[in-house]
């Protein structure tokens, strides 16, 4: 039973934005697992097993903390381990966890491939949700065509498979990066209702883990209206900030400062955006083949 002492927290932490502990947690399990004692919790708690869905929910982490090379290498763990172990409900569940880190890391192409992966599985193994999933998927594959209005469409049906299914509850980290692709499409309008909508819910059952980034794309939308202002933008992103260092989220803190940063670039505050952009920067020392870290190291080369 040792690993599942740690497994009952980390859902926990990672919900409540606790982000440093969910991954601690997730990792007393990683290092307790036995598979011959503990794959048989799979059938006991969750229906996956808790090693596999350890390495899932620490690469999470870990990308949010700032890491997201190592949150890579978590998700290889854990999709090698989930392939040893033969379980399907198993392997779903680490692809689906490697889409999200995929998606955060803006590696749509990558993650795509994760969740048709996820999906053959499901459709192998008669799992239910499968149109949920499919269309999913070829919203997240059109938006990394860069065929965007197309990917939202298919992500509206996702969304709706999914409530004719009795699944009313949407991940809102789905949401989030639904929001950013409304954001990209230059449909703010629906961007905003999308988004009051998710807040007001994240706010009711205290799941404030992305909570960051929704204040963020606020601002970013606030940015997109007509009758946004460049005042309000600013209050988001500084709230989304203050929310980032609260829950040691510098991956969060990054792109909103970036988004300050530039904010305060267009007013002429260049000196002002670079002092709050470069301490930020210079904290990463991994991911820099990422698009935030290359969109911040192009906005500070652009401030000096």
């Amino acid at each position: 039973m040792a690993s599942t002492r740690p497994r009952a927290q980390w859902s926990t932490r990672l919900y409540f934005g606790e982000f440093a502990e969910c991954r601690e947690h997730a990792e007393q399990c990683i290092a307790v697992y036995d598979a011959r004692k503990h794959h048989a919790q799979t059938f006991r708690f969750g229906g996956h097993d808790p090693c596999v869905c350890g390495h899932g929910v620490a690469a999470i982490s870990l990308c949010v903390l700032g890491y997201p090379d190592q949150a890579v290498a978590q998700l290889e763990d854990g999709l090698s381990l989930a392939h040893e172990l033969h379980h399907p409900e198993t392997l779903v569940n680490i692809l689906e966890e490697a889409v999200n880190v995929h998606l955060l890391r803006r590696e749509f192409d990558v993650a795509k491939e994760r969740g048709a992966m996820a999906l053959e599985v499901m459709r192998e193994h008669g799992f239910s949700g499968t149109s949920a999933t499919a269309a999913l998927v070829d919203g997240w594959t059109a938006a990394a065509a860069g065929q965007v209005e197309e990917g939202i469409a298919s992500i509206r049906e996702g969304f709706a498979a999914r409530r004719s299914a009795g699944q009313a509850v949407v991940d809102y980290r789905e949401l989030g990066y639904y929001i950013d692709l409304l954001a990209r499409s230059d449909q703010a309008d629906e961007g905003m209702t999308v988004l009051a909508n998710t807040v007001a819910a994240s706010s009711e059952r205290g799941m404030t883990y992305w909570d960051a980034e929704l204040h963020r794309l606020k601002g970013v939308l606030l940015l997109s209206l007509s009758n946004g202002s460049d005042a309000e933008a600013e209050a988001c992103f500084k709230q989304a900030i203050e929310i980032a260092r609260g829950q040691s989220a510098k991956f969060f803190e990054l792109r909103a400062v970036t988004d300050l940063g530039r904010l305060w670039q267009g007013q002429g505050k260049r000196s002002e955006a670079r002092d709050l952009l470069a301490p930020v920067y210079g904290w990463f020392t991994e991911g820099f083949d990422t698009t935030d870290l290359k969109d911040a190291e192009a906005l500070l080369d652009d401030l000096t």
